[in-house]
């Protein structure tokens, strides 16, 4: 049985009937329309980290950057691989798609309480130096965890499903209200480290919550929620053994934030804070890859998992690159637009932080043909050596050279890991090192791509 039509989902139907049409209009890819958004949403970043820069000051966006980490930091280590495991099941057996999202949603809030836990003793241990003020509002900013992991399980559901357009409209939402908030608070005269916290985590709570309704209203509540044990066992026993990966690339990304509270003051974490925002705008290429990947290649042979993924890796590590290259000219003069005088300093950090993300970026789409052929924990491996080796190098740098000891630390790292992955090809896969030369098949591959077209092999 199916509730009664609300309004959210007649709002949402008529927004397909528009996505068709434009659709067939248009003649854009999924992969185009992601990448499309992902700098839209870029943008929007860009200027949602100006206005809390500019108006926090170094000290304040600081105090920002520590009382946000930690919903995002314990919401995403404890994923259980649930997004992932949906995706590969919902793909793999279609016709049970909704019992797999309905038993991700009920998971995800699970392991959602368990990070409210898990902060709520930690917090103040690792905050202990800050004030009591910023402990009780970290804890309290830590039910954004629970919406957070909903929000993958949607977003696996939609990738599934092929809706990728609602998908990314729903991803837009997220910063436009980011900013809607700033401005609001801004216009108020009540501008602080706070409510610009709120300002993240709200619109994010809003979204995940309005479109699992819509989601569970679409595929049927009682659908969603039938043989929930079964499909749940099913979840776990493939999201477990990513799951470790999950949380070695959470701690990996995190990692250095994570030790530069104890080590440094509000304003050089500040400082810090804004050199990785400024470095992972770059991160809009592979993971407008992965979001369109995963699903398009699960279910197919290993050769043609291979070469599609290993193809859309040299894409988007010259594509990264280059950009990477011009974000590195340019840094000393965005950071003074951007950021101001106060964050100027910064530059050297961010160029190679730069590298570091181009890096990571190839990590994680050569991470998709392990994922796919149903061999996630050997990903784990990789992560546990870049999270082992970021501590230890950070440890030693840190002291000696401050925060750009720490982008260096996770530079290192990350050459350390991506080595490993080119390894596990022929070890595991019995495959040939993913080869970096670009050729002509490569670009008239992206070019049908990009269109929506079949592309050859």
């Amino acid at each position: 049985m199916r509730a009664s039509p609300s309004y959210f989902h007649l709002l949402m139907k008529r927004q397909q009937q528009m996505t068709l049409k434009w659709r067939q209009s248009v003649r854009l890819s999924p992969s185009a329309i992601t990448f499309i958004t992902g700098v839209a949403i870029l943008v929007l970043n860009m200027l949602t980290g100006m206005i809390t820069a500019r108006l926090l000051g170094a000290s304040g966006r600081g105090e920002h950057t520590i009382m946000l980490l930690w919903p995002m930091l314990l919401g995403y280590t404890v994923t259980f691989g649930l997004y992932m495991a949906v995706i590969y099941h919902a793909k793999n057996v279609v016709s049970h798609a909704q019992r797999f999202y309905g038993a991700g949603i009920l998971l995800s809030a699970g392991a959602g309480v368990i990070s409210v836990l898990l902060g709520l003793f930690i917090i103040p241990i690792a905050l202990s130096t800050h004030g009591t003020s910023m402990i009780y509002f970290a804890q309290i900013a830590l039910i954004a965890s629970v919406f957070i992991l909903i929000n993958l399980v949607n977003a696996s559901i939609l990738r599934v499903r092929e809706q990728f357009f609602l998908l990314n409209v729903l991803r837009l939402f997220i910063p436009i209200l980011i900013l809607v908030f700033l401005v609001f608070f801004w216009l108020i005269d009540n501008f602080n480290p706070y409510t610009t916290v709120m300002s993240y985590l709200v619109p994010e709570i809003v979204i995940s919550f309005g479109t699992m309704i819509y989601l569970l209203h679409t595929l049927g509540w009682m659908a969603c929620f039938q043989q929930v044990r079964d499909s749940s066992r099913k979840l776990l026993h493939y999201g477990m053994r990513s799951f470790g990966t999950d949380a070695l690339n959470t701690f990996m990304m995190y990692i250095d934030q994570i030790i530069l509270i104890t080590l440094l003051s509000t304003s050089q974490i500040g400082l810090y804070a804004v050199a990785v925002s400024l470095a992972r705008m770059l991160m809009v290429f592979p993971h407008s890859i992965v979001t369109v990947l995963l699903p398009k290649v699960s279910g197919k042979s290993k050769q043609d998992i291979i070469q599609f993924t290993t193809r859309a890796f040299r894409i988007s590590f010259y594509v990264s690159l280059f950009a990477g290259v011009l974000l590195v000219l340019l840094t000393p003069l965005l950071l003074q637009l951007m950021y101001g005088d106060a964050f100027t300093t910064a530059s050297q950090i961010v160029r190679i932080l730069i590298f570091d993300v181009i890096l990571s970026g190839a990590v994680i789409i050569l991470s998709q043909v392990f994922f796919a052929l149903e061999k996630p924990g050997k990903i784990t491996y990789a992560h546990c050596i870049g999270l082992t080796f970021s501590i230890i190098f950070i440890y030693l740098l840190v002291p000696h050279y401050g925060t750009v000891g720490a982008a260096l630390a996770l530079l290192a790292a990350t050459m350390l890991k991506l080595l490993f992955v080119f390894m596990l090809f022929p070890i595991v896969l019995k495959s040939p090192f993913p080869s970096l030369k670009l050729n002509r098949e490569d670009v008239r591959w992206l070019y049908h791509v990009m269109l929506g077209k079949r592309a050859k092999r």
